[in-house]
C-alpha cells in the first residue's frame, strides 16, 4: 500500500505554511510509521521566490491546483491519501470534492466566512490597502506583500463554510484540530462542528507557533 499526505495551506502563504508544514513533514518522516510515506506540498498561490511576495489565486483556481496534485499522486487502488489542511486550506479541500481519501485533518479551520474579520486583522498594518472591488495589497509580518485580486473576494462571497464541511464529512473521515488561543477563528461555533467531525482542542495560536508546535506534532502523529 502506497501512503501519501497532501498538505493544503491557508490564505496568502506559500507551500510550507510559514514553516509549519515543513516542521510536520520533518517530524512525521522521522517516525517509523511514516518514514516511507510521500509528503506532498504545493503552492496554491503564485509566489515570487526572491521577495516572497504572493499573488493569491481565486478559490476556484486553488481548487484546480489541488485537484491536479491529487490526480497526479493517486496511482491506483493501492494508494492511500491523507490530507492535512490549515485554515482556508480546509475550505479549499472541502469544495474540491476529492473522490477517495483515507483521512482529512483540518488545522484551525475557519468556523464561519467572516470577510470583515479577515480585513480587520490585516488592515492596521502600514502599507495594506483593501479594495474588494479591485486589487488589495496586504503587508505581512515578514515584510512581504500578498496581492489579492477581486476574483478572490468574489469566489468567497456568500460561501457558507459549514455547508462545505458537511458535504465533505458525508464522504470522508474528518478530524478538526482547533487552537485554544486562536486569534482568527471564532470559538462559539466549535460545538456545532462536533456534529460533523471528531474535534480536538489543543493550546496554540492560529499557526500553532512555539511553544505549542511540539504539541501539534504529537497530536498529528496520534491522529494519523
Amino acid at each position: 500500500m502506497k501512503h501519501k499526505i497532501l498538505f493544503v495551506h491557508g490564505f496568502g502563504v506559500k507551500r510550507d505554511s510559514r514553516g509549519m508544514f515543513t516542521d510536520i513533514v520533518d517530524f512525521l518522516s522521522a517516525t517509523p510509521t511514516f518514514k516511507d510515506s510521500k509528503m506532498v506540498l504545493m503552492n496554491l498561490n503564485e509566489v515570487e521566490e526572491f521577495s516572497n511576495d504572493i499573488l493569491t489565486n481565486s478559490f476556484s483556481k486553488q481548487v484546480e491546483i489541488l485537484k491536479t496534485a491529487y490526480e497526479r499522486e493517486y496511482e491506483d487502488a493501492d494508494t492511500e491519501i491523507d490530507i492535512i489542511a490549515h485554515s482556508q486550506g480546509c475550505v479549499i479541500t472541502s469544495i474540491a470534492e476529492l473522490p477517495k481519501l483515507r483521512k482529512v485533518i483540518m488545522l484551525a479551520p475557519p468556523t464561519n466566512n467572516d470577510t470583515q474579520k479577515t480585513i480587520d486583522f490585516f488592515k492596521e498594518r502600514p502599507g495594506t490597502e483593501i479594495n474588494m472591488e479591485g486589487t488589495s495589497y496586504i503587508k505581512r509580518a515578514d515584510g512581504s506583500t500578498t496581492t489579492v485580486p477581486k476574483e478572490y473576494w468574489e469566489d468567497r462571497k456568500g460561501m457558507v463554510y459549514a455547508d462545505e464541511y458537511k458535504k465533505l464529512s458525508n464522504k470522508h473521515d474528518i478530524v478538526m484540530v482547533f487552537a485554544n488561543q486562536d486569534q482568527l477563528v471564532d470559538p462559539q461555533y466549535i460545538n456545532e462542528y462536533k456534529k460533523l467531525a471528531k474535534v480536538v482542542q489543543i493550546d496554540g495560536n492560529h499557526n500553532f507557533d512555539a511553544p505549542n508546535r511540539e504539541g501539534l506534532l504529537r497530536t498529528l502523529h496520534e491522529l494519523l
